[in-house]
């Protein structure tokens, strides 16, 4: 296997089969897509890169009132945050590949547009806001693969993009279950 082919095939899962005739272990690649259930809440660092995140942290924080033991109060104002965190990433923070995107889209016709007619000093300041938009989206991004990749040891600022896909595809085979021993009888997952 080659870094190339983990991600031609992200998914792929690999097997060692028991040796019944031969003294070679066979192996068996499977390429299919795993079942998942619901993805769990994760806190994503990238949001702490967020204009006025810790203040709308501040502000909820202050907004629930909860009565009781100290550990009770903080465990129901973190799942009323999740809540709203939850609301606050898809309407607010948004998807940040399509802000990608559309900063680099600003950025290219505004370079055709100064290479044909030139650029006023509004559309220079228009793509330098783009460009900074574009830079802050980027570090974002590999902020949160970083995080996926649990590379902890990398600095934010080294952009090995291939690194951290490789880092959660590995970490994702790991996390499969092909079987599991119940009552000393094992148990194989079928898809």
């Amino acid at each position: 296997m080659s870094a190339e082919w983990e991600e031609q095939f992200p998914d792929l899962i690999q097997k060692r089969m028991p040796r019944l005739l031969c003294d070679h272990f066979p192996i068996c690649i499977e390429t299919a897509q795993l079942e998942r259930g619901k993805a769990p809440f994760r806190f994503e660092n990238m949001w702490l890169h967020s204009e006025g995140f810790s203040d709308v942290i501040k502000e909820w924080w202050g907004e629930a009132r909860v009565n009781g033991f100290a550990s009770y109060v903080v465990a129901n104002k973190l799942k009323y945050i999740k809540v709203k965190l939850k609301v606050w990433n898809k309407e607010v923070f948004g998807d940040l590949r399509t802000k990608k995107f559309d900063a680099q889209s600003i950025i290219n016709s505004l370079d055709m547009k100064e290479d044909s007619a030139g650029l006023t000093t509004n559309e220079r300041l228009q793509r330098n806001v783009a460009k900074d938009d574009w830079s802050k989206f980027t570090l974002m991004e590999e902020i949160s693969w970083r995080q996926k990749s649990r590379a902890l040891w990398l600095r934010e600022g080294d952009r090995n993009m291939k690194f951290f896909h490789r880092m959660v595809n590995l970490h994702r085979k790991f996390n499969h279950l092909s079987r599991v021993v119940v009552d000393g009888v094992p148990r194989f997952f079928m898809k």
